[in-house]
C-alpha cells in the first residue's frame, strides 16, 4: 500500500507543479497524504525511501535554470479538525514556552492557492527569484519575476542587511560543530568582510573569538565610530576548553598555520564571493564555503571615492596602478600600495599588516580603495 501510494502521490505532484495539469482536486491529493502518513504512524520501520512524507513538492521543471536553496523552503502543514489544531497550539506553547494559563494570539487570513516564490535581495536589489521546487534546489524564475509589477526590483530605504540565508548557513554550520565540541574556524578579510560577519551571525551560538589581524582592524574602526560586538582575541592563554564552541574569525592566511592546528579538532570554511566558483574550497582544503561578495565594480569604486570626500586615496590589492593613475588623472592625490599579512606567531603575536583572505593563485580583481 505504501509503494502504491508513493507512485501515485508522486505522479500527482509531477502533474500539479511540473506540467500544471492536475488530476485530481486538493481534497482528494490531502486524502492520499493523510492515508499515507496514517499508516506510516502505525508501522514506522515500513516507511520507504521515497515517502511523499519526506519531501516537498517535486523536482525542478527540466525548462528552468536551477537555483539551491540556501535554507531548504519548506510547506505549511493543513489542518483538518479541531484537533489537528489543538495540536498545533500545544506545539507552538512548548517551542515558545508559553503556559497554559496565558493566551496564544494568531491571525488568520483566506489561503488562497498560488506560487510560492523564494525572492532573494542583495544591497536592497533583486538578486533572484526561485520556485520551491523539492524544497532544496527551484527553479530560476528571476526574469519572470521582473515582470509581476507588485514586487519590487529595489527595496525603499537603504542600510539593508547581508543576505540572510548566507548569514543561517554559516549559524547552522557552527551551531552543528558547536554542538559535537568542534572549533569553526572562518576565514574572511580581516578589513570588511570580517566585521560584515560578525553583525550577521547569530551571536547566540556561542563565543567568538578573532585572529589579531582582525582584532587591530576591530579596534581601528571602532576608534572611527563604528560600534562592533564584543570578540575575544585569541591568546596563547585562550582555554581549548572555550574553543570548542567558538566561532574564530581570521584571515585565509593564518588557516593551516600552528596557529589553528593548535584548535584542533575544528572545522575550517570561507566566506568569499569567490567560494561562488567550482572547485575554490577544494583548492583551498576547506569544509565548507559560503558565498558573500564584498567587491565593488569601477564604478561603484569611483562614486564611493566621491562619496567620502577624501583627499587622498590608497588603492590596494588588484589592479591598483591602473585605478591611482585614473584618479591622479581625475585630480586626486592617488597612489597604490602593496600589503602583506604577516600572520600570528605560534606563541599569538600579531602581525601589523594585512592581506586579502582568498586562496592564493586566485585571479587579480578590481582594486579596493
Amino acid at each position: 500500500e505504501l509503494a502504491r501510494l508513493a507512485r501515485e502521490i508522486a505522479a500527482h505532484d509531477a502533474a500539479y507543479y511540473q506540467a500544471d495539469a492536475p488530476v485530481v482536486s486538493d481534497a482528494d491529493y490531502d486524502a492520499l497524504r493523510r492515508r499515507n502518513s496514517a499508516i506510516e504512524a502505525l508501522f514506522p520501520d515500513l516507511v520507504r525511501a521515497d515517502s511523499p512524507s519526506g519531501r516537498v513538492g517535486a523536482a525542478p521543471s527540466a525548462g528552468f535554470g536551477k537555483i539551491a536553496h540556501a535554507v531548504p523552503m519548506l510547506s505549511l502543514n493543513n489542518a483538518f479538525g479541531e484537533e489537528d489544531v489543538f495540536e498545533f497550539v500545544q506545539r507552538v506553547r512548548k517551542f515558545l514556552k508559553v503556559p497554559d494559563e496565558e493566551s496564544v494570539f494568531f491571525t488568520a487570513e483566506p489561503k488562497i492557492d498560488g506560487l510560492s516564490i523564494s525572492l532573494r535581495y542583495e544591497g536592497g536589489l533583486l538578486a533572484s527569484a526561485a520556485t520551491r521546487g523539492d524544497g532544496r534546489v527551484g527553479e530560476d524564475v528571476t526574469a519572470n519575476i521582473r515582470t509581476v509589477k507588485d514586487i519590487p526590483h529595489e527595496l525603499a530605504g537603504n542600510g539593508w542587511p547581508d543576505p540572510v540565508e548566507v548569514f543561517a548557513e554559516i549559524d547552522a554550520w557552527w551551531k552543528r560543530n558547536a554542538s559535537e565540541g568542534v572549533c569553526s574556524i572562518l576565514s574572511a578579510y580581516s578589513l570588511g568582510k570580517a566585521q560584515r560577519v560578525l553583525m550577521g551571525v547569530d551571536r547566540g551560538i556561542g563565543p567568538i573569538y578573532v585572529h589579531g589581524a582582525v582584532a587591530n582592524m576591530n579596534e581601528a574602526l571602532a576608534h572611527a565610530g563604528l560600534q562592533l560586538p564584543e570578540v575575544k582575541q585569541v591568546t596563547p592563554d585562550t582555554p581549548k576548553e572555550e574553543l570548542k564552541k567558538a566561532l574564530v574569525i581570521t584571515p585565509g592566511s593564518a588557516i593551516g598555520t600552528p596557529w589553528t592546528r593548535r584548535m584542533r579538532p575544528f572545522s575550517t570554511a570561507m566566506v568569499s564571493g569567490w567560494m561562488q566558483l567550482r572547485g575554490w574550497r577544494r583548492r583551498g582544503n576547506l569544509d565548507r564555503g559560503f558565498v558573500l561578495s564584498d567587491h565593488a565594480d569601477w564604478d561603484d569604486l569611483l562614486q564611493a571615492v566621491k562619496d567620502t570626500g577624501a583627499e587622498r586615496i590608497i588603492a590596494t590589492h588588484g589592479y591598483t596602478d591602473h585605478f591611482s593613475r585614473f584618479l591622479r588623472e581625475c585630480g586626486y592625490d592617488a597612489t597604490s600600495e602593496s600589503t602583506e599579512f604577516a600572520g600570528e606567531s605560534e606563541e599569538g603575536s600579531s602581525g601589523t599588516s594585512t592581506r586579502s583572505g582568498d586562496p592564493p593563485g586566485r585571479p587579480e580583481q578590481t582594486p579596493q580603495a
